[in-house]
């Protein structure tokens, strides 16, 4: 699954907002326990192979989650304009993935109240269709 084992990391880091925000900090799954901020996890919520009567094609159907970490709610929120426009509607070859279309399903902002340390954390949650694969 190469989008997930460092394609979209990387295509999100050739950007030069998204790195300089978040310098290297874009894990997988969890934001590490204590880690730097911002930061940025991107989590498969699900994935849908493409059927027909031959049998599955190479074409997926993958959700993700994007989840946008920062104690300024303000540079979060910014720092998700640029992964929005990094993504939606990108169609074309991302690393050694071929995508066919990506668009966002939803949004939502939260307050992450239970992992404050010294100051607010705070997350924007995006949720992506990426249609990938080769025709």
């Amino acid at each position: 699954m190469p989008l997930l084992d460092g394609d979209l990391r990387g295509w999100l880091l050739q950007r030069a907002a998204i790195a300089e925000a978040v310098v290297d900090r874009i894990h997988a799954v969890r934001l590490p326990q204590g880690g730097a901020m911002p930061a940025i996890v991107l989590t498969l919520v699900s994935s849908v192979a493409v059927t027909s009567n031959d049998g599955y094609s190479n074409l997926r159907f993958r959700r993700l989650q994007v989840d946008i970490y920062g104690q300024d709610f303000d540079a979060i929120a910014a720092l998700a304009e640029e992964v929005f426009a990094a993504l939606v509607g990108f169609e074309g070859v991302m690393g050694s993935t071929q995508v066919r279309h990506v668009r966002l399903l939803s949004e939502r902002d939260l307050d992450e109240e239970g992992l404050e340390i010294n100051s607010p954390v705070f997350r924007r949650t995006q949720d992506y269709e990426i249609a990938e694969g080769a025709d």
